[in-house]
């Protein structure tokens, strides 16, 4: 069975036109801001990744200054699995996978695998094999979809340290393995809130997700083909598999999570320097953020 494994990270990118402040969104302060935390910790654990065998498309706005598309092209550009592509609101549907073929990734295949990644956040090292090495034992028997995602990692505030954290179908990691034939949607089609609403009602019929594939497909998909709780794998893992940053970008989930910091970091700085080797980050690097 043929696949593609694709990530996929938004740099600010607009999806609502009518209400997204775009003053804020493309300011100079906030854009340098938010490159050098995509370079401390983005960037660095995708390169780090175990298994190449992946697509990353970097989706950019059409009013992205050039001083930062240049920055990106440079930054990626010895890298042919790194794809840059503009979005284009009125001609792309981001729940859809047709619109990979934009960013010169083959969509005729069995399975589509895309992972969800915020522009300032990381994955571990071997996340992608993981994901991969799964396929090939089970994944590839997918007839609709699986979710995939990995609750245990790391959350990291800049100036205060780094905590453990653990959360069911968080956004960051979020993975789906779709047939394309029957479901041609990517992991952007779902709400990961409503995803975790699905999972712990998953035994009542019908659930959020199985209404929503009868509406978006078109087509009917009876609960007696398409059970849920083979469609919702959540992987237990004893190494964290991905950081959760916050950082003055990102002030809503700072001050949501502000409780866990009270202390500082719960972990020392010596096992904080030797826990992000893993996704390929550098400690000095990190501390400047």
């Amino acid at each position: 069975m043929s696949y593609r494994h694709v990530i996929i990270t938004r740099f600010s990118v607009r999806f609502n036109m009518l209400t997204e402040q775009q003053g804020c969104l493309f300011s100079p302060k906030r854009l340098d801001r938010r490159m050098r935390v995509f370079k401390t910790i983005c960037l660095p654990s995708i390169l780090n990744q175990t298994s190449k065998r992946f697509y990353w498309v970097l989706l950019i706005d059409q009013k992205l200054n050039d001083k930062y598309r240049e920055q990106l092209e440079d930054l990626t550009k010895e890298h042919d699995f790194i794809r840059i592509l503009e979005w284009k609101p009125e001609t792309y549907k981001l729940s859809r996978i047709d619109w990979l073929a934009d960013a010169g990734i083959d969509t005729n295949v069995n399975h589509m695998i895309t992972t969800r990644l915020d522009d300032d956040d990381a994955l571990h090292a071997d996340f992608t094999k993981l994901i991969q090495e799964y396929y090939k034992q089970k994944g590839h028997k997918v007839n609709y979809l699986q979710f995939i995602t990995f609750p245990t990692g790391l959350i990291w505030m800049a100036k205060r340290g780094m905590n453990p954290f653990k959360m069911p179908f968080i956004a960051l990691g979020m993975t789906l393995n779709v047939n394309v034939k029957n479901v041609p949607v990517n992991v952007y089609g779902f709400n990961h809130a409503h995803l975790k609403n699905s999972y712990k009602l998953r035994l009542k019929n019908p659930p959020y997700i199985y209404k929503w594939l009868s509406s978006k497909l078109k087509r009917t998909i009876t609960y007696r083909n398409f059970q849920l709780k083979n469609a919702m794998l959540s992987i237990q893992t004893k190494i964290p598999m991905y950081i959760y940053s916050i950082h003055g970008e990102n002030d809503s989930a700072a001050k949501y999570y502000a409780h866990l910091f009270r202390n500082g970091g719960m972990y020392p700085q010596q096992t904080v320097r030797q826990m992000i080797k893993q996704f390929g980050l550098n400690w000095s690097t990190l501390q400047k953020l």
